[in-house]
């Protein structure tokens, strides 16, 4: 197949094959980028953005244990109603505050992170447990059953405050822990791709080797042996055969195939002039085309020769029968030798 592509197609098939390479090996590096740049993205902007919204929560919740132990001290001096209403308030901001960085993070909790929607739940789940045990100290307080009040909150709330807090504390190390992972991920995916990139390249330099390697013997061979076929040619040698070479299908092919029909035509040419040497001026010559030079001579000097030829043979014929008139005239001692009329019938024009 490839020997009879043209030359110009075999260059495009060779830069052909060398850009799809370097087009893989730009596609590899694209998506390897979009790749790392997404999941970057989601280690600074989604992990970064949920465990500060964790750290809020967390500070949130703390705020909820101030504000409810200011509660509890303002009802021992018999607050009005305004600065309880106020500070109730206050608690009840801070936990709207709260259960908007608990939705926004919920959302943004991955679907296969099955550990950290679990860690989730379960601060979740301690979170509802502390707000109403600070519920039940707002109430007693403010029912007048300090007592009962104060030890409800050293004794269970600040204890399930402290676990609350550390279960977010655990939600947030989960996230830590899986930036990580997500970071060493793309690490593996840049070395990973830098290995592809670093294959595809090699493969491309070899293969581009291959290319002008076969590119180059493809042409420079052939054209080799056509050298070395002008080269006996010049010395005239006309014996080489080129009729084996001229299945090629490319300009190398073409050219054998002129090669070959310029040595046919000067083996017929010095066939001619073999024939015209021996004498033989009855073959007549015809030249290629119009412009064959050498064909064209060789058809005239056939012809010049030929009528040269005849012209001496009508001379040679003049010369013997003038000679043998005058011998007749003269009186030929010889009385066996023919007339002049029987001798003169024996010699024909040519």
């Amino acid at each position: 197949m490839f020997r009879n592509m043209k030359v110009g197609s075999r260059l495009a098939l060779g830069f052909i094959l060398v850009l799809g390479f370097m087009a893989a090996i730009i596609g590899v590096g694209l998506r390897q980028a979009q790749v790392s740049q997404e999941t970057l993205e989601r280690i600074v902007d989604i992990n970064r953005g949920r465990v500060q919204l964790a750290h809020d929560m967390i500070d949130d919740a703390r705020e909820t244990a101030i504000a409810v132990r200011d509660i509890l001290l303002a009802t021992h001096t018999t607050p009005s109603s305004e600065r309880l209403q106020e500070m109730r308030d206050r608690l009840a901001e801070l936990r709207r505050t709260y259960a908007g960085s608990a939705a926004t993070i919920k959302k943004t909790v991955a679907e296969d992170d099955s550990k950290g929607l679990d860690l989730f739940n379960k601060l979740e789940a301690s979170g509802v447990a502390a707000r109403q045990l600070q519920d039940q100290v707002i109430e007693w307080a403010v029912a007048g059953k300090h007592a009962e009040a104060v030890d409800l909150m050293n004794g269970r709330a600040y204890p399930a405050l402290k676990q609350w807090i550390s279960e977010t504390d655990d939600f947030i190390q989960h996230n830590k822990e899986r930036a990580a992972l997500h970071y060493n991920q793309v690490v593996e995916s840049a070395h990973l791709a830098r290995t592809i990139m670093f294959i595809f390249g090699a493969a491309a330099v070899a293969l581009s080797v291959v290319i002008v390697t076969f590119l180059t013997l493809g042409i420079t061979r052939p054209l080799a042996q056509s050298v070395r076929a002008a080269d006996r040619i010049a010395s005239g040698d006309l014996t080489l055969d080129l009729s084996a070479r001229e299945k090629r299908g490319d300009e190398v092919g073409a050219l054998i195939q002129s090669f070959s029909q310029m040595v046919a035509a000067l083996r017929d040419a010095a066939n001619q002039a073999d024939v015209i040497s021996r004498g033989n001026y009855s073959a007549d010559f015809a030249p290629r085309s119009d412009k064959d030079v050498l064909g064209i001579a060789l058809q005239r000097m056939t012809r010049a020769l030929r009528d040269n030829r005849d012209h001496v043979q009508r001379q040679d014929w003049l010369k013997t029968g003038i000679a043998r008139l005058n011998q007749v005239m003269s009186g030929d001692p010889d009385p066996h030798r023919p007339g002049l009329q029987g001798d003169l019938r024996t010699h024909h024009l040519p």
